[in-house]
């Protein structure tokens, strides 16, 4: 029987957000990766030269943290900071750079204040809907707030048409 996660205050899956718990879902995220990479080839949209030093950046929702590791690796090893954060802690890699940190971190709740206004970059893909009743009014601002003033907020999400 598979392993399943559901992350919800009230049982009532109000923050929708109901996945598995195990390899096959990391493998699913990091297949979900190469469909969108394929379709949008350019990791990063906002004007900032990640190849330059000193950039600190935080992946929401990150998965297995593939989307980051393929921002490093064309970042071509400048240093920064690279944080990543989601809800499902055994998706955390066992081994990661230095730089590079994982957190447990919903969206619907809190962010450090440590955190609030220092990053140059918040990259959240195919996450807005796990806000569930939670308001995504709320969850966006809470991004925001983690941004320098002249810091990028990248957010991608599916927009399906009939």
């Amino acid at each position: 029987m598979p392993s399943f996660t559901s992350i919800s205050k009230t049982g009532l899956n109000d923050d929708n957000v109901i996945f598995d718990a195990n390899e096959d879902g990391v493998q699913r995220l990091d297949q979900q990766h190469k469909v969108v990479y394929s379709a949008m080839p350019q990791l990063v949209l906002a004007f900032i030269d990640l190849a330059e030093s000193g950039y600190r950046v935080l992946d929401h929702a990150t998965g297995s943290g593939i989307w980051l590791r393929d921002v490093r690796q064309a970042a071509g090893g400048a240093s920064g900071t690279w944080i990543e954060t989601i809800i499902e802690d055994s998706y955390f890699p066992k081994e990661t750079p230095n730089d590079t940190s994982y957190h447990h971190q919903s969206m619907t709740e809190p962010w450090p204040l440590q955190w609030q206004w220092t990053f140059d970059l918040v990259h959240s893909r195919m996450a807005l809907p796990g806000v569930g009743l939670s308001s995504l009014e709320d969850a966006v601002m809470n991004l925001v707030k983690l941004l320098k003033p002249d810091g990028w907020i990248q957010l991608v999400e599916m927009q399906w048409q009939d």
